[in-house]
């Protein structure tokens, strides 16, 4: 079982390319360009545990032309390697699309 993904996964990644996967065999290629700590207050019976860190990626692409419906992408980037990742698009933005996953 691989690692979980945390906030600190992405934080260094900034500005980076990574690689997704769609229709089984066409890629697109996503800079990462905002990784953003959301809090959030969870019920639990234990105390130590009310606060939970979610976090949040916004990723851009400077394709045009077409974008990606909302859907679980195979996410690749050099450092990560091969991840399932939930995408959304979020609308033009920049030079391209941008798309945005949450992590809670």
């Amino acid at each position: 079982m691989s690692e979980a993904l945390t906030i600190d996964s992405f934080e260094p990644l900034i500005n980076d390319v990574f690689t997704v996967t769609y229709d089984e065999t066409k890629t697109l290629e996503m800079t990462l360009i905002e990784v953003k700590r959301l809090s959030t207050k969870r019920p639990t019976t234990d105390a130590r545990l009310t606060e939970e860190d979610a976090f949040s990626l916004l990723f851009e692409t400077t394709e045009t032309g077409f974008y990606l419906q909302q859907a679980i992408f195979k996410v690749t980037h050099p450092k990560l390697g091969e991840q399932h990742i939930f995408l959304v698009p979020l609308g033009p933005g920049g030079g391209g699309m941008h798309y945005e996953a949450v992590f809670s």
